[in-house]
């Protein structure tokens, strides 16, 4: 199980990396949009659809197992802090028991949906006309990378060998 963890972890951060050059060509796009609009009355073509449903997916999705493994996801502490590690691993057991078959579920739908997309060329209606099957399929494999990662994190909790703070 270990080395499911480390390739798990070298998969987050390749994949955070990614994310991060995705932000910064979405921080340069939306300038040279905004540049574009301003000084030549001629804004990019296709940004609002290649922003929302390219680089937000990108930023998002590759980035959600990598956020989740250093606890930067939004997390409720008022209850948490007054009980002992052992309950709090035993809340997050719970939790994570309901929240694997959900993301399982979602995983199957999205890939599923993807792979319609694919067969079936779905593109936008956009001027630009790009088709929209790889981002359901980078969604997918960030669920997939969260997924693996709670059913790590459970399994962890279970054999005792991880600490829940």
């Amino acid at each position: 199980m270990e080395w499911i963890k480390r390739s798990l972890d070298k998969i987050d951060k390749l994949l955070n990396i990614i994310a991060g050059l995705a932000l910064f060509l979405l921080m340069i796009w939306i300038v040279s949009d905004v540049v574009a609009r301003a000084f030549f009355n001629s804004p990019i073509p296709g940004t609002m659809e290649i922003t929302g449903e390219y680089f937000m997916v990108l930023i998002v999705f590759l980035a959600i197992s990598y956020t989740y493994k250093i606890g930067g996801h939004v997390n409720v502490e008022l209850l948490q802090s007054k009980f002992s590690n052992r309950i709090n691993g035993i809340l997050k057991v719970i939790c994570n028991l309901f929240i694997i078959p959900v993301l399982i579920m979602t995983v199957l739908a999205n890939f599923n949906k993807g792979i319609e997309f694919f067969t079936e060329d779905i593109r936008t209606v956009s001027t630009l006309n790009y088709p929209l099957a790889p981002a359901l399929m980078i969604i997918t494999l960030g669920l997939v990378l969260l997924t693996l990662r709670l059913i790590l994190e459970t399994i962890s909790i279970l054999q005792g060998k991880k600490e829940f703070k």
